[in-house]
């Protein structure tokens, strides 16, 4: 299977924060490994700038409550106890915190970052001296400034092409997906139709079941069923780890399996049962979790009764 690429532009990262669900489908792609995550620089400085704006805005807003709160009407209420107190750290607190906070979580989450450098400024300039995608010629260029950003992405995201396997770019964007297909890069408008792509690209082909009677030996006998060549202690186990591992949110393996066996489960066998998952290629073992590689068959595991009764025991 060829691997994703995957570039997220900003029209995408506005509504799929970081630490969000939809985000958090990409990353589990990623320790699955099926997927590369990559995020152009000035993405990043985009979202973090936006975000630090909505703080400075809030933080003040705060403030000025405060302030008018101890001059208004409601002063009175407040005679006789402590001034209230609103501190914030400062803008520039807050702006030096996020960069290491941003570099530490993409890190931390194997995210690629696009870095710029003076060829990608050069062949923008180019692009748009030259009416190149995402560029169209123009006699007056003014209107056509606003989509140099775009140019440095894709200037980058070409850098990417060169990599084997699918080239892809998360983008909603008309004119920026012009300029994307024209060299040739697949376009996704949302994280749902990627990872349905990704899900149909690593989807486990069922094994065929034995028809009636093709397993029947020279005088007509069938086989023992296999459910009874295993022990009582193995029944439904397979589904309990599957679907406890989804409704738990995909916990480390450590805390999964003593859950397991805190609810009456024997660890050996649910140990077992998860390497024959991960054998079967329903789930994938990264060394410190457990991830499914089929999102809908999870989820409906995690909907079992069976697993909705150990749930029950646990609150």
């Amino acid at each position: 299977m060829d691997i994703f690429h995957v570039i997220i532009d900003t029209s995408i990262l506005s509504r799929a924060h970081f630490k969000t669900g939809n985000f958090e489908r990409l990353l589990r792609r990623v320790q699955q490994g099926v997927l590369r995550l990559y995020i152009p620089q000035i993405v990043i400085e985009e979202r973090r700038t936006r975000l630090l704006f909505e703080y400075s805005k809030l933080a003040e807003q705060a403030k000025a409550a405060q302030r008018q709160m101890q001059r208004d009407h409601l002063a009175m209420l407040l005679e006789g106890l402590p001034a209230p107190e609103c501190i914030f750290p400062t803008r520039d607190e807050v702006d030096r915190n996020s960069r290491s906070v941003f570099h530490q979580y993409l890190a931390d989450n194997r995210v690629e970052v696009l870095t710029f450098s003076f060829d990608h400024a050069s062949r923008a300039v180019e692009r748009y001296m030259h009416g190149a995608p995402p560029f169209k010629p123009a006699e007056d260029r003014t209107v056509e400034r606003k989509h140099i950003p775009d140019s440095w992405i894709l200037e980058a995201a070409l850098e990417v092409k060169v990599r084997p396997g699918r080239h892809c770019v998360l983008v909603d964007d008309e004119r920026f997906e012009w300029a994307l297909k024209s060299v040739e890069f697949e376009v996704f408008k949302d994280i749902d139709a990627l990872d349905a792509e990704v899900e149909a690209a690593t989807a486990v082909v069922p094994v065929r079941g034995a028809a009636p009677g093709e397993l029947a030996d020279a005088a007509g006998r069938e086989p023992a069923p296999l459910e009874k060549l295993r022990g009582e202690a193995f029944k439904n186990v397979d589904v309990i780890v599957f679907g406890m591992n989804e409704a738990l949110g995909n916990p480390g393996k450590e805390k999964l399996f003593a859950t397991l066996e805190s609810l009456g489960i024997e660890r050996a066998i649910a140990e077992h049962e998860a390497r024959t998952l991960v054998l079967s290629g329903i789930l994938t073992d990264t060394g410190s979790h457990l991830i499914p590689t089929n999102a809908e068959l999870a989820s409906r595991a995690a909907a079992d009764q069976i697993v909705r009764d150990l749930l029950m025991g646990m609150i």
